[in-house]
This record gives C-alpha cells, structure tokens and sequence, in this order.
C-alpha cells in the first residue's frame, strides 16, 4: 500500500509543473499570476490546452485587462461545465481580436455566445433524448438566436414540434430532422429580413399542417 501511494504521489509532482510549466512558456511575460490560474483552471475544465493558452496570449498581447481576460475564460468554462461547445465561445474571441473590436466588447460577445448556447441546449433537450439530432438541434436554435429570433418565437416552434409528436407518436428519427429544419429554415428566414414573430408563426402552422423535414427544407 505504502509503495502505491508513493506511486501516485510521483506521478502528481512530475505532472503538476508540467502543466505549470507548459502554461507559463506559452503565455506573453506581461501576463499576471491570475491569469495563468485561471488558463490551467480552464484547461482541467476540460478546454484544449493548446487554444486555451493562444487565445489567453492573444488577449495579454493585444491589451486586455486582467479582468476581462478572467471574464473571458470564464465563459469558456461556463460552457465546458454545462456540457456545451466551448469552441463557438473561443471563436467568437479570435474573430473579435482579429477586427480589432474593443475588449469588453469582445468578452460581451463570448457571453452572448455562451447564454445562446446554454438556452438552445435546454430546448432541445425538450425536444428529443437523441444525442446526435440534439447537438444538430442545439447548433440550429443558437444560430437562429444570433439569427434574430427571440426565445418565446423558439418555445412556439417547440411546442408545435412536441405536441405533434405526442399527436402522430413521432419516433426520433423523424422528429430530429424536421426540428432541425424547422429552425434552420427559421434562422434564414429571420436573416433575409423576416420579422421573427411572423416567422415563428409560419413554421409552427407549417408544423401543425404535417409539414415533413423535407418540405421544410423545400421551403427554406
């Protein structure tokens, strides 16, 4: 027992500077110590190390408080803990930095990104258990969020999508493909300057009227 215990606590000396040290060379000089915390505290969340420490040197490179860079990263958790996809989050700080937009600005945007993502997760949760329609469900409702739709127009269309699925005992196969979409055809409808109420209400009558996922498409 005692040489398995002297094992394990080799291994956890040998590992933990090697995470230091890996954050620590990767990151600018003019990064804080908190800064550094909060990049290996991202990296045990479960981000990429890698983009963890490149956006986190992007950021101490192009001038961002401390603050904010603690904001930014936690956005990023926020969304590796909720189970969510941490990699529109990171995005949405490259694409910031690299129009040059203000910082707080850019944090913003990542926490925008994040809230669109954790909602759309809890809708189509609702909607269907299918692991692989439900992440496609997820990705359709945020963007239709970014699109311009707003959260009572989504709850519509979900409730018109469950109720005709209790009415014709839809299987998930047929329900995941019409609910994706459903909303992708939402958020082009949204983008090419339809108002989001009028465009919920067509797409729920259109769901209420036996529309198939094809025909939705058709429509889109």
């Amino acid at each position: 027992m005692k040489t398995i215990i002297m094992v394990l606590l080799a291994i956890m000396v040998c590992v933990s500077p090697a995470l230091g040290d890996e954050v620590d060379d990767g990151l600018p000089k003019e990064a804080t110590s908190q800064t550094r915390t909060s990049t290996r505290q991202m990296i045990q969340a479960g981000v990429d190390k890698d983009e963890a420490i490149r956006m986190t040197s992007l950021m101490v490179q192009n001038r961002f408080r401390e603050e904010e860079v603690l904001k930014a990263h936690q956005a990023v958790m926020n969304a590796a803990k909720g189970g969510l996809p941490t990699r529109p989050v990171i995005d949405k700080a490259f694409e910031g930095m690299t129009k040059r937009a203000e910082a707080g600005n850019i944090v913003r945007a990542m926490e925008a990104v994040q809230a669109r993502n954790a909602v759309a997760h809890n809708y189509a949760n609702k909607i269907t258990e299918d692991k692989t329609h439900r992440e496609q469900i997820q990705n359709a409702i945020a963007h239709s969020f970014a699109a311009g739709l707003r959260e009572r127009d989504v709850q519509g269309m979900t409730d018109a999508l469950q109720q005709r699925a209790r009415i014709e005992t839809m299987t998930a196969a047929r329900l995941g493909p019409l609910a994706v979409e459903t909303f992708t055809t939402a958020r082009d409808m949204t983008r090419l300057g339809v108002s989001p109420g009028v465009a919920a209400e067509v797409l729920s009558q259109a769901i209420k009227h036996r529309y198939s996922a094809a025909e939705m498409q058709m429509m889109r």
